[in-house]
Parts: C-alpha cells; sequence; structure tokens
C-alpha cells in the first residue's frame, strides 16, 4: 500500500478491509477498477504483471509526465496504491512464487477467459484461515 504519514497513520487500520491481502492477475478495465475500489477501503492488493512490457493497460491513453517516464494516466489511476511483482506465470519458478503468493492470500482476482485459470489442482487461499 501507499506510504503513511504521521498525520494518518491509523487510518488504514480503521478501513474496512485492512488486513486483507488480494493477489491481482487482472487486466485491462473491470479487474483492475475492482481493485482499485478494495484498495480504497484498506486492502493490501498486489498486482502481478507479465514480464516485458507488463499490464496491457500501460499503453493506454492518456499519457502522463512522471519524472522522466510516460506512464499511462488510466493504468496510474485504476492500479493505484498497490504493491507490484512481475511473474512468469509460464516458468516453473514463477508458477511456484504465484502459489505461494496466493496461499497466504484472501483473494484472487482475474479476469481472464473461462479457462485459463483452471488448474491442475486447486489454488489453496490462505489454507490456513480456512474453518472446515
Amino acid at each position: 500500500m501507499g506510504s503513511t504519514t504521521d498525520r494518518d497513520a491509523g487510518k488504514e487500520a480503521d478501513l474496512p478491509l485492512a488486513g486483507i491481502r488480494i493477489v491481482d492477475l487482472s487486466h485491462i478495465v473491470a479487474g483492475p477498477f475492482t481493485g482499485a475500489i478494495l484498495v480504497d477501503f484498506g486492502a493490501e492488493v498486489i498486482k502481478i504483471e507479465p514480464p516485458g512490457k507488463g499490464d496491457r493497460a500501460r499503453e493506454v491513453a492518456p499519457f502522463v509526465e512522471r519524472g522522466n517516464a510516460r506512464v499511462s494516466g488510466f493504468f496510474a489511476t485504476v492500479n493505484r496504491n498497490r504493491r507490484g511483482v512481475v511473474l512468469d506465470l509460464k516458468s516453473a519458478p514463477g508458477k511456484e512464487a504465484f502459489q505461494k503468493l496466493v496461499g497466504v492470500s484472501d483473494i484472487l482476482i482475474e479476469n481472464f477467459a473461462p479457462g485459463t485459470m483452471r488448474p491442475s489442482r486447486p489454488i489453496p487461499i490462505r489454507p490456513e484461515t480456512r474453518s472446515s
């Protein structure tokens, strides 16, 4: 999440989704907008992007200058206040890192075509906190 100052320290803990960790694999509009709302309510959202260009929304206009970089205003808006990680989900190390991250998270957001995320085995989401 974004950094806090002494003035606003503690405000994040007062938000209804404080303490909830979300892994975000989404792209373009619906998924990132969902993540933006959840982070606004205090959730920790971790955006996973593929190596190379990253999320396709990084190429969507309008663009703004941020230091020496040109940044998609759209991407910056719907992906605000998130942590980010680059993972190659087609590689064995990337898949393993993804499984570990999801295993310590509460929610997974994805908006791929149906069946794309269908794993050969179920993805555990914080299995240690689930009650039977």
